[in-house]
């Protein structure tokens, strides 16, 4: 059974949703304990604690091969998928997991994680996989894609796997059943490691791009390369990359397309309306090759841009292993602007969107700092802080076992790095700089080595403030909940639907801008809301604009600390 929308529960939110017609269908009001209006912020500080053993999630571990790993196929780890599933307005998470080399088809199985918060007011997540029909999904899993793909008003399951992906559609009634291979989807036997939603022909529903990786065969003797003097684990280079798939979403079946482009290592996806034309642009992330960028000319044809656009490469020309990626508007030009993690011996890459061609900023604006020794994975800008912009946070881990300073200039297992956003820069938090002293009192997670891979970024107690589930290669998930001190300088809004939405809020201080992209951190799903920090003493008011990939436009006044859900227009 379904509940409706924060039934029985007491949280410092205002919930407006908007239906067609524009009219008000409802609201709760914030609690009255924020500081008054003209007081100072508190603490602009960055404040999130490790609560992972208090809140149900230490326990949930992750399986990726043996450890350590011995071949290509064990090191992307998996991915996580924030997913209404119960449709009670909090965001449960799906753990699809993966297998070992001995059994690829049968692992320990996805874990559907519910979120209580709604029930009991307090943050803590259940394992709802039992009675779900996802226990019975056992195949080696990497990235998840989460939306509507059926039309029915409930969020669907896309996972990427080692063999056939599986497509599961929520039955409304708390579970999935297995619509692979009755939408199509069982066509093609491949490594997908992010499958990516997104409206590409701006008809109203969501397309699937299936990114892919190499051939592996799972039961062939283990291969080694040689990195730096050391054997290692070989790959990507060397073995066959594999094309990515694309589909067509035809109402109640996912037909194939063919859009050009060659095979390459692929790891992750953007898709997003990059040039600004209302038409969803695809940005595959590619391993150990360059970037591609396909440019929607509509009616399912797409060029292949990347070299020419300058996203391909870093700014020396050099094809970077693009693992994660995250889009903000980092320059306030009104334009998507892309960064990516990387390998280590590289930095990280933010490519500044300059009217369709990315200028690589990544020294100019000092983003660059820190990040050679780090291997990186999940990366988004979320304003932590609630300061009005956007700090990059990265998640890292060496993928060979063998890594050390001392042999390879980077630790296998390894902290995660934040660059707080100063100004018009980035600045690095040194662990080991007397000036983030501070911070990393208040953030000892920063300073704690891991073998990160995935991680997702939402308001997952519905406080108004941006939480983190971390995923570990072979390890517990970790969840970072946000302790920022404040219930009225935030404004957080979800479009339904949520994929493909540009959501502008504009204040007296100016314009910010989210898109709610399809693909993910790393294998996982970006938050269906956007999430907005302001002046809490401001008394402008504040207005959000929406556009969705099929034209529609909805502007709504909303009011600080609160929650809006505008609802695309039908008609």
């Amino acid at each position: 059974m379904t509940r409706s929308p924060l039934q029985s529960v007491r949280i410092p939110m205002l919930l407006i949703a908007i239906s067609s017609s524009g009219c008000d269908r409802g609201r709760e009001s914030t609690a009255p304990d924020s500081p008054p209006a003209g007081e100072p912020t508190a603490s602009a500080a960055i404040r999130l604690e490790d609560v992972s053993e208090a809140r149900g999630l230490a326990s949930i571990r992750t399986t990726s091969g043996t450890d350590p790993s011995t071949r290509i196929l064990e090191v992307k780890g998996g991915g996580i998928g924030l997913v209404d599933f119960d449709a009670d307005g909090d965001l449960d998470l799906l753990v699809p997991n993966g297998a070992t080399l001995q059994a690829p088809d049968d692992g320990p199985g996805a874990r559907l994680l519910r979120n209580l918060v709604v029930e009991t007011g307090d943050l803590r997540f259940e394992d709802a996989t039992s009675g779900s029909g996802l226990e019975d999904h056992r195949a080696w899993s990497f990235g998840v894609a989460t939306g509507d793909v059926d039309g029915d008003g409930l969020d669907d399951l896309v996972v990427g796997t080692l063999g056939v992906d599986r497509l599961w559609l929520n039955d409304g009634d708390g579970g999935f059943r297995d619509a692979t291979m009755e939408w199509g989807l069982d066509d093609a036997v491949g490594w997908t490691t992010s499958p990516g939603l997104g409206d590409l022909d701006g008809d109203g529903d969501l397309d699937l791009v299936a990114v892919e990786y190499l051939d592996c065969d799972p039961t062939e003797p283990a291969t080694t390369s040689t990195f730096r003097g050391i054997e290692v684990l070989a790959g990507p280079r060397g073995l066959r990359p594999r094309p990515d798939r694309w589909y067509e979403n035809t109402g109640d079946r996912f037909e194939r397309r063919d859009v050009g482009g060659d095979a390459r290592y692929g790891l992750n996806l953007v898709v997003v309306d990059f040039d600004g034309d209302g038409l969803q642009d695809v940005l595959v992330g590619n391993d150990s090759q360059g970037n591609q960028l396909h440019r929607n000319l509509g009616d399912w044809r797409f060029e292949e841009i990347g070299i020419r656009s300058g996203v391909a490469t870093n700014g020396e020309g050099d094809a970077q292993a693009t693992m994660g990626m995250a889009v903000a508007d980092v320059d306030g030009d009104g334009t998507p602007d892309v960064f990516s993690t990387n390998f280590s011996s590289d930095t990280n890459t933010l490519h500044v969107n300059r009217d369709g061609f990315f200028d690589d900023r990544t020294r100019r604006l000092g983003i660059a700092s820190g990040s050679r020794p780090q291997l990186g994975w999940a990366t988004e800008f979320v304003d932590f802080d609630h300061d009005g912009d956007e700090d990059v946070l990265v998640f890292n881990g060496h993928v060979y076992p063998q890594a050390s300073i001392e042999t390879m200039d980077s630790d296998y297992a390894q902290a995660p790095g934040l660059w707080r956003r100063d100004g018009d820069r980035f600045t690095y938090v040194d662990p080991a700089a007397p000036e983030s002293a501070a911070i990393m009192e208040a953030n000892p997670w920063l300073g704690e080595p891991h073998r990160d891979r995935a991680a997702v970024f939402a308001d997952l107690d519905l406080d108004g403030d941006v939480d983190v589930v971390v995923v570990e290669l072979n390890g517990p998930l970790r969840l970072l909940e946000n302790r920022h001190d404040r219930t009225d300088d935030w404004v957080i809004v979800r479009p339904v639907p949520a994929a493909g939405a540009e959501v502008v809020l504009r204040t007296g201080d100016g314009v910010q801008r989210r898109w709610i992209r399809g693909g993910g951190p790393f294998q996982s799903t970006t938050s269906p809301e956007a999430h907005f920090g302001i002046d809490a003493a401001s008394t402008d008011p504040l207005v959000v604009e929406i556009r969705w990939p099929d034209g529609t436009f909805r502007t709504v006044e909303v009011e600080p600390g609160t929650r809006t859900t505008v609802e695309r227009s039908e008609a």
